[in-house]
C-alpha cells in the first residue's frame, strides 16, 4: 500500500505488526470476526502478531493463518517488539498495540495505531502512537480505507 499523508511523507507499507493482548485480543480470546479480518488483510500485507502471551492463548488462536506470531521475553517487551519493527524496516510498518510495552513499536513503525479495548490503553501507549481508535475492528479499516490515514495524520 502507497500512502502519502502532507507535510509528513510518503509509505510503502508492506507490514502490519499487532500486539495481541488488549489489541487484537480480550482477556487472551480474539473474536472470530477479527480472526477473519486478519486473514483477509494477510493476503495483501505481511501480518504479524508479537505478544508475552500474557494467557497463553496465541499459538492456538492463530494455527493455521499464515500469521506470523512472535513471542516475545516479558522482561524485554518493548525492546523486542521495537526491535522487530526496525528489522522488518520501520518506514514500511504500521503497528497496532494498546500497552506501554507496545509504546516503542509504535513510535518506530512508519504510523502507530493506538487501539483501544475493554482491557484500556496505557498513557505511555497513547503519548507514543500517531493514531487512537476506539476499537480493533476501526483499525483495520484505516488498513483497508487508507484516505482515513491522511484525513487524520496530515498537517
Amino acid at each position: 500500500m502507497k500512502i502519502a499523508i502532507p507535510e509528513r511523507g510518503e509509505y510503502v507499507i508492506r507490514h502490519l505488526v499487532f500486539d495481541y493482548n488488549g489489541t487484537l485480543a480480550v482477556n487472551g480470546e480474539m473474536e472470530e470476526a477479527v480472526l477473519s479480518r486478519m486473514a483477509d488483510l494477510a493476503g495483501s500485507f505481511h501480518v504479524s502478531v508479537i505478544t508475552a502471551d500474557t494467557y497463553g492463548t496465541v499459538a492456538e488462536a492463530l494455527r493455521g493463518t499464515g500469521i506470523d506470531v512472535k513471542i516475545i521475553s516479558k522482561a524485554r517487551g518493548s525492546l523486542d517488539k521495537r526491535d522487530y519493527v526496525e528489522s522488518l524496516g520501520a518506514g514500511g510498518v504500521i503497528a497496532f498495540g494498546n500497552g506501554s510495552n507496545d509504546a516503542l513499536m509504535l513510535e518506530t513503525a512508519a504510523i502507530g495505531v493506538v487501539v483501544m479495548n475493554p482491557e484500556g490503553v496505557s498513557l505511555e501507549a497513547m503519548l507514543k502512537g500517531d493514531l487512537l481508535v476506539n476499537s480493533i475492528h476501526e483499525a483495520m479499516d484505516l488498513v483497508v480505507k487508507p484516505d482515513r490515514l491522511v484525513a487524520d495524520l496530515r498537517r
